[in-house]
């Protein structure tokens, strides 16, 4: 009992201990939030307008990244963050309405978390476009603005009257001064902030497809002609037009996803915001920056489309190949019967003649090698029965225990079956027994699988070529693959592809995958990947 005691004393520490890090983790986290929102807050003092807001608040994108990544959860402490920055470091006070200063601090952060919260909640729903990824990222980054916009208006109104009689023509325009500069903050920083955040914990980014050399230069060149074009019109004292930029941050979204559409957009701002400090009136510097925002907006939904239909298409394909192999398996089952009807009697016939052969004691002739061949042959035949049985129920629930086997078995067995064929086709095995381990399932199939791969090497290799059979051991996966040489006279798709269906059907069933890779050097390599016994889903 003693020791009982003070094992569960030693846990409740360690939990302690662990709470307290996490403790302090989330504080130093917060902390360093509200400093760095801070100083992109006074980065934006040169936007601010005659009321209170920026046309340019960067600070909002940081905001919004956070958010993101770490959940709208956090939003209650984040607002709590920057209300103590802000007011530690003077940057603003609680003079003379304390409630409505409080309120005007941390209100904004307290609507981007329930939005955020709001529209994931409704992306988990496929049926709908916001289940369309990345599109709710960037319809919550559009709209989370302008909502904090509409909530800020109640305590707008007591931060105007301040300044003497309601002007109702300055409420709308710092209002809209404030979601414009929210919305710009937003689209220009968020993007590459998500993508810093992610690295610096360890997160994996969103994998990106690169895009082609010849759709590259086709998207730089309509960025620089729109650019180019706008510049034209601006030199020629027609204003600062930007609707050319607006359509070539579309084609830019439309071609390149959202990388491209985000690329046209910061180039743009960069141009444009050190030209809007020099505009005359609030008037022309608000119409600016609002098409600035449209071509942010413009080029992140644009991509953001792209990039959800072409993942759309991939998981349509998949499906599609997944229903291509379910017609094939219903063929498959439909011609079994009839072959398993035909040599379900011969093979149990084999067995047991070759059985009795072993266990005979008057023949003269019945050699060690002879007794040895004989109980191969039925070590095999007896294979084949339990394989045939299993073929009876393919496609039904599986029968059998599972067991834990080895994979250098697995290999070796499946070398000792295929090597008359590798034989005679004049092929070289080449194995590999790095990798040790143990996977969990059914040695027969296991086998099987295994050895449909290496006869599908066989039959692709050329003369003369080599076949390697590599086995794996990492974190919790087993690896096998089958690595070969394909003959120039081979042609792929000739057969029925059936023994690939099998593996793959046999793998996913025992909780693991394949994978084919083309290599350098014409080589191809076929793995299945399957969890370790040790850490199996139980």
């Amino acid at each position: 009992m003693t020791a009982m005691a003070e094992l569960r004393s030693w846990a409740q520490r360690a939990s302690d201990k662990a709470a307290f890090f996490n403790l302090a983790k989330l504080f130093t986290l917060l902390l360093g939030y509200g400093i760095l929102f801070t100083v992109l807050r006074a980065i934006s003092s040169e936007w601010t307008t005659g009321q209170f807001y920026s046309l340019w608040f960067p600070a909002a994108g940081l905001r919004f990244a956070f958010l993101w990544h770490f959940g709208p959860k956090l939003a209650p402490a984040a607002a709590l963050s920057e209300l103590f920055i802000q007011l530690t470091t003077g940057e603003n006070s609680l003079h003379p309405q304390p409630v409505l200063a409080v309120t005007g601090i941390v209100g904004p952060c307290l609507v981007y978390g329930a939005v955020i919260h709001l529209m994931r909640s409704g992306s988990r729903s496929t049926n709908s476009i916001f289940g369309w990824v990345p599109l709710p990222f960037a319809i919550t980054a559009i709209i989370s603005p302008i909502i904090a916009c509409i909530a800020t208006f109640p305590w707008s109104i007591p931060l105007a009257l301040e300044n003497g009689p309601l002007d109702h023509s300055k409420l709308a325009s710092s209002l809209l001064v404030f979601s414009l500069g929210d919305m710009l903050g937003i689209l220009m920083l968020s993007p590459p902030l998500l993508w810093m955040i992610q690295r610096l914990s360890g997160k994996r980014p969103a994998r990106v497809k690169m895009p082609s050399v010849r759709l590259t230069l086709e998207v730089a060149i309509a960025i620089t002609a729109s650019l180019a074009l706008t510049w034209g019109i601006y030199a020629a004292d027609f204003g600062l037009l930007l609707s050319p930029v607006l359509l070539g941050a579309c084609w830019a979204g439309l071609r390149t996803g959202r990388v491209g559409g985000w690329v046209c957009f910061a180039i743009t701002a960069l141009i444009v915001l050190p030209l809007t400090g020099e505009v005359a009136t609030e008037a022309d510097r608000i119409r600016h920056h609002m098409l600035l925002a449209s071509i942010g907006a413009i080029g992140l939904l644009a991509g953001s489309f792209a990039e959800a239909q072409a993942r759309l298409q991939e998981e349509l394909s998949r499906r599609n190949r997944l229903l291509f192999r379910a017609d094939r398996l219903k063929t498959l089952r439909a011609m079994s019967v009839a072959v398993i009807h035909e040599i379900s009697q011969p093979l149990s016939t084999i067995a047991l003649e070759a059985q009795g052969l072993a266990e005979r004691k008057d023949d003269q002739d019945n050699s060690a090698e002879t007794r040895t061949t004989v109980r191969l042959i039925a070590s095999k035949a007896q294979d084949l029965s339990d394989m045939v049985r299993r073929l009876r129920s393919f496609g039904e629930k599986s029968s059998g225990n599972p067991l834990p086997t080895d994979i250098l078995k697995l290999m070796d067995d499946v070398c000792v079956i295929a090597a008359p064929e590798a034989k005679a086709a004049r092929v070289n095995l080449i194995v590999d027994r790095s990798g040790n381990g143990r996977v969990f399932g059914h040695d027969v199939e296991l086998r099987q699988a295994l050895l449909n791969l290496v006869r599908n090497a066989i039959a692709a290799s050329p003369r003369g070529g080599k076949i390697w059979l590599r086995s794996k051991s990492a974190d919790d996966r087993i690896r096998l693959s089958v690595e070969n040489q394909i003959s120039d006279q081979h042609v792929a798709g000739t057969g029925m592809g059936i023994g690939l269906i099998i593996t793959r059907s046999i793998v996913e069933a025992h909780g693991g995958s394949v994978h084919e890779e083309n290599l350098e050097f014409g080589l191809t390599r076929f793995t299945i990947d399957l969890p370790a016994h040790e850490h199996r889903n139980v």
